[in-house]
């Protein structure tokens, strides 16, 4: 028998909302994204401690990521993860920014540079804690690795602009055969933590401590006035070049002041005695430096604690 007209346009109507309802679980299954990291919770404190036992600064990693769609070719090809950051956006205790991201990937991608060393948090609660280093400021950060430093300058700190630098495999380059050079995959994960935002003047570029001319091109593009680093003082035949690094920033560049952060203790990084052996030289040379100690403690004060020894170098006036 026939149906009326009201009917078959009632079946009508409640198969098409099933369809559309069956449809939107599907798109939302399908490209269901991260809960946006603001709603995160917290998973771990880190506290920087200074010389006199006093907190000068915190920040907060929030809790990791869950599973999510490969974004692009590298995390299709390497093993990668997420890390959320939040960190004072005043000279104050209160941990009060918006969550920064940090990708990281693996040895065989970057090398050294492929995670979020603790090096890197102490050297970004330090600017945290002394905001007019980079307020205003132009800076250029050495061997940024995956780009946290940086990342603060953008976003916490108030920077003018931001330069991470880092060197890594070019299909051009020749490198010696000894030294632990990352793939370009580096470079290419460094620009997706610094330049994911591109109302940020933030850029990356290559810098190779053994080659000046990649140090002068750096410092034209980005003509800083600070120049930062985290954990550069790592194997003994670095520690000139680096060096040379710093002294072509200062004297050839418009860089004010060198800040470096390394880990304290030479059995953890071996060029760290001969580096320091360097600075106490060049600070009876035509050079300012000042080196004191300072400390990160997780989730509470004396709970697993790095030590760091902090680097500051001007040209002497």
């Amino acid at each position: 028998p026939l149906l009326p007209t009201s009917m078959i346009l009632l079946r009508e109507s409640m198969y098409f909302s099933c369809v559309v309802w069956l449809i939107s679980l599907h798109v939302c299954d399908s490209f269901s994204l991260e809960s946006p990291p603001s709603t995160r919770t917290p998973w771990r404190t880190y506290f920087l401690v200074n010389s006199n036992d006093e907190t000068i600064s915190s920040c907060i990693e929030l809790q990791p990521e869950d599973d999510r769609p490969d974004e692009d070719e590298l995390e299709i090809l390497f093993p990668t993860a997420r890390r959320y950051f939040q960190f004072p956006s005043s000279e104050s205790e209160a941990v009060d920014s918006d969550p920064i991201m940090i990708r990281e990937t693996s040895f065989g991608c970057s090398k050294m540079g492929h995670q979020v060393w603790t090096s890197s948090i102490a050297l970004s609660l330090y600017l945290c804690n002394y905001q007019d280093l980079t307020k205003d400021q132009s800076v250029m950060e050495l061997g940024a690795g995956c780009g946290l430093p940086s990342a603060v300058c953008r976003d916490v700190l108030g920077a003018d602009s931001v330069l991470a630098t880092d060197f890594w495999m070019l299909s051009t380059s020749e490198f010696e055969k000894d030294r632990l050079i990352p793939e370009n995959w580096h470079g290419i994960n460094l620009e997706f933590n610094i330049c994911n935002d591109a109302s940020k003047n933030a850029n990356i570029q290559q810098l190779d401590f053994h080659k000046p001319d990649s140090i002068r091109e750096a410092l034209q593009v980005g003509k800083p006035k600070i120049v930062i680093g985290s954990d550069l003082v790592y194997y003994p035949e670095d520690a000139g070049p680096l060096w040379n690094t710093i002294e072509i920033c200062l004297k050839e560049g418009d860089v004010d002041q060198v800040l470096l952060m390394s880990p304290w203790s030479p059995d953890n990084r071996e060029a760290l005695p001969e580096f320091r052996q360097l600075l106490e030289e060049k600070g009876k040379n035509g050079f300012t430096v000042e080196l004191d100690e300072v400390t990160v403690h997780r989730d509470e004060i004396g709970n697993s604690v790095d030590e760091f020894l902090r680097m500051s170098i001007a040209l002497a006036q």
